[in-house]
């Protein structure tokens, strides 16, 4: 058998091999580009329902009946400082007597949930942050701004921050003292039962990553249990 060889067919059959893999190489950059824009656009999506629909989320099915009990105390503080429309009331103080009546509501129910904190302290942070409790130097920051402002929805905010705050500090005493929380000791502050604490521990392990996704941090039971204890707080209060 004769083998013949055709230049023209060979550089022609050369250069659309050559175009296949150009084309190739740009339609998969162009394609990891769409993917890498699409997963941006999912992200920000996660991020808007994260903190439009699941942020608000709460779940008074968890709550136990001394949860319910302590939250009905919480009102009566309220009351028992500020009147029977706690919330407006603080809205109608100065911006000297909102501060005063706040440091007595804190102040009660801190004697209330049976907790020791190093420090309270209402200060100027971030627009975005509310408060936060500071687990290393055992104290709660609060933002002033929520509780001065002129928009009594940020006054109803600050409030809620604090029982929020303060749910957290009883949360991580039950998780240190995990050993001696047990539905039947003295050493149980909160009449929490031990599978309840032990799952605030295993959800208190992912936390620290939580805080970095939206989607995360809303849904860990730590947050879900805070939020929704200081709701049961704020309940019917206007």
């Amino acid at each position: 058998m004769v083998v013949t060889w055709d230049p023209v067919a060979f550089v022609i059959t050369a250069a659309a091999a050559v175009g296949t893999a150009l084309i190739n190489k740009v339609y998969g950059f162009f394609k990891n580009r769409l993917l890498e824009r699409r997963q941006l656009e999912i992200r920000e999506l996660a991020d808007h329902l994260a903190q439009n629909t699941i942020a608000g989320y709460i779940n008074k099915e968890s709550m136990s009946r001394y949860d319910q009990k302590m939250a009905e105390s919480t009102k009566q503080i309220l009351k028992d400082v500020l009147g029977e429309m706690p919330v407006e009331a603080l809205h109608a103080l100065n911006n000297e007597e909102r501060i005063q009546k706040t440091s007595e509501v804190v102040e009660e129910i801190l004697k209330l949930y049976n907790v020791h904190l190093d420090g309270v302290v209402i200060c100027e942070l971030d627009s975005a942050t509310a408060g936060y409790y500071n687990r290393e130097k055992n104290t709660i920051a609060l933002n002033s701004q929520f509780l001065l402002s002129a928009d009594i929805t940020c006054i109803r905010e600050f409030l809620d921050t604090v029982f929020h705050e303060c749910r957290h500090v009883i949360q991580f005493r039950a998780i240190e003292n995990i050993d001696s929380v047990t539905e039947n000791t003295s050493e149980n502050f909160w009449q929490l039962e031990k599978d309840r604490v032990l799952r605030w521990c295993r959800f208190h392990q992912d936390y620290q990553e939580a805080v970095k996704n939206p989607l995360e941090y809303y849904m860990n039971v730590l947050e879900i249990d805070a939020r929704t204890f200081a709701y049961m707080c704020l309940e019917g209060v206007e």
